[in-house]
């Protein structure tokens, strides 16, 4: 029994020696055997998390990266880039990288991409780096990919519909959307110029229906004035069936 807790105790602290000659860095932080989350709109086609990586040890190691899917999001898609990028059904880079004691990977180093394509939710992925001439010289790195919807913040501005239907028979709409500190008003009025009909637009609503059955038969015209000014004068034809 103490031969095999001494055994266990030599190959964890083996384990150890051989991990502190890699060291996984964002920036100038060290996230070595980290687990960190990397957020991006839903609404993006790819974001992804670079890492670089770094020979801390007295001796030349190549490195592979190998992955592992702990949690995916339906219909997401997640690849990784090491030397040469792969395809999402990649598990372990084919090329390593072989840096000298000190040296830190360039541009051609580690990069986890990550594809939401439109779907809410967080994927979890887990990164291991080893030294592929001992696979126990390893340390690992767990991305949480969190796609959200971004706030947009929402601008209201002055919007009028055409009225319809248009030939009307008994009664025309109007949609609308306005500003909270503007005035708006619609008036009909007939082919000579005589106002027949105003109504005042409401702020908090976004459609007015206009009784129209009590007019006879005929062209008319309506003109919508916003703060003031015209927006437009349009025909409106009265038609009963």
């Amino acid at each position: 029994m103490k031969k095999l807790l001494l055994l266990f105790i030599v190959n964890a602290i083996i384990g150890f020696v051989y991990s502190q000659n890699i060291q996984l860095l964002s920036g100038e932080e060290d996230i070595t055997n980290q687990e960190i989350t990397v957020e991006g709109d839903v609404e993006e086609s790819v974001f992804q998390k670079s890492v670089m990586t770094k020979n801390i040890g007295t001796e030349t190691i190549s490195l592979k990266v190998k992955k592992e899917e702990l949690e995916v999001v339906n219909g997401s898609e997640n690849y990784f880039c090491w030397l040469s990028c792969y395809s999402s059904n990649i598990d372990t880079s084919l090329y390593a990288i072989t840096l000298e004691p000190g040296a830190i990977t360039g541009a051609d180093g580690f990069s986890g991409d990550y594809k939401s394509n439109g779907n809410l939710g967080t994927t979890k992925i887990k990164y291991t780096f080893f030294n592929e001439e001992n696979e126990d010289e390893n340390v690992t790195l767990i991305i949480n990919y969190s796609a959200v919807l971004v706030g947009i913040e929402l601008i209201k501005i002055n919007e009028i519909s055409k009225i319809y239907p248009n030939p009307a028979n008994n009664s025309i709409n109007l949609n609308y959307n306005l500003k909270e500190n503007s005035s708006a008003n619609i008036v009909i009025f007939n082919i000579l110029g005589n106002e027949i009909k105003k109504f005042y637009l409401d702020n908090f609503k976004n459609k007015i229906s206009i009784d129209v059955s009590d007019l006879k038969n005929g062209v008319y015209f309506y003109s919508i004035t916003i703060d003031n000014k015209i927006k437009e004068t349009k025909k409106l034809i009265i038609k009963h069936f």
